[in-house]
């Protein structure tokens, strides 16, 4: 089914920006450019466009128009496919399913395509993805894509933005820890979905990388969702018993892969843990967290907290 959509009026200068989808015949689109006050004839335009051999070159695409506009002029934009950038920004934190889905909104990109690519192995390692999932590389900044682009180009953007912010010097670094850049990024992907506040990720960094160090599990609680599928407020004996080599209250060490595309901020925290003892956090549902060196003050500190919420 051939759709298309009208964008609204654009003002001062009383321009209209249209949203051309692939497959769209001409015949739509000199009646949407006549409808949208660009052309004064349909008719006109698909002759001249016949005569000039232009009728089956025309380009999908987001066109601004400034009212009203020339066949000759509306055709050479349609035809050199001068079309508008759409803006996509991706906040950090988002998983693949997400991001995927934000594409889909944004950029009219099919989200199963999305997915797709994002699970191909051969496709990721040729763009020196080291997994079998994208999860992770989707770098969080905004992007500035034309509509309909495919989805290759987009997880390359995407990807493409990814390496261009990891350093040798990060590279080194992640070395020198015993981490490989899969792990690195593994590790700042939990680190982004505990933390809420920046100042906080060297912190939540350090209790991570100490209970690793002293073979204790991470518990995490964002594992654990990732596992599930969802986020939930809170998480019941049950959740924490899910099969999943992602739910890290079952298994030692890091889970296989990144659970979500965490932030440069993130994966330097990982780089660069905070100097502490602590092995424990608590929140404190305000964005902060109480941070412990022993199990016992962490108990005081979630039953102090308790007593906080049930006041």
């Amino acid at each position: 089914m051939v759709w298309l959509i009208l964008l609204p009026l654009i003002s001062p200068s009383d321009t209209v920006t249209v949203l051309i989808p692939p497959g769209t015949t001409i015949h739509t689109i000199s009646q949407t450019l006549h409808d949208s006050g660009i052309i004064q004839s349909p008719l006109l335009f698909r002759i001249w466009a016949r005569l000039t051999a232009t009728d089956r070159h025309l380009q999908s695409g987001l066109y601004r128009f400034p009212r009203p506009y020339t066949i000759e002029a509306t055709l050479h934009k349609l035809r050199t496919g001068e079309s508008e950038l759409i803006k996509l920004t991706i906040p950090e934190g988002l998983t693949l399913d997400e991001i995927a889905s934000l594409v889909a909104s944004h950029l009219y990109v099919p989200r199963d395509s999305f997915l797709h690519y994002a699970h191909d192995t051969a496709f990721l390692h040729s763009l020196g993805i080291p997994a079998t999932t994208a999860e992770g590389y989707l770098f969080p900044t905004t992007y500035f894509l034309p509509p309909f682009i495919s989805a290759r180009h987009v997880l390359k953007a995407m990807i493409r933005q990814f390496h261009h912010h990891i350093t040798p010097a990060m590279l080194t670094r992640a070395s020198q820890l015993g981490f490989s850049l899969h792990e690195i990024v593994t590790l700042a992907s939990i680190i982004e979905k505990e933390a809420v506040l920046k100042s906080e990720l060297p912190l939540i960094s350090s209790v991570f990388h100490n209970r690793l160090s002293r073979g204790m599990k991470l518990e995490a609680n964002p594992t654990v969702e990732y596992a599930l599928g969802h986020k939930k407020r809170w998480l019941t004996q049950k959740d924490l018993q899910t099969p999943s080599p992602y739910n890290t209250y079952l298994y030692h060490g890091l889970p296989p892969s990144p659970i979500c595309n965490p932030s440069l901020d993130a994966i330097l925290a990982a780089l660069y843990p905070a100097d502490t003892d602590y092995l424990y956090f608590v929140s404190r549902g305000d964005g902060t967290h109480i941070f412990s060196k022993t199990y016992s003050a962490h108990q005081r500190a979630v039953r102090r907290l308790r007593k906080l919420w049930l006041r």
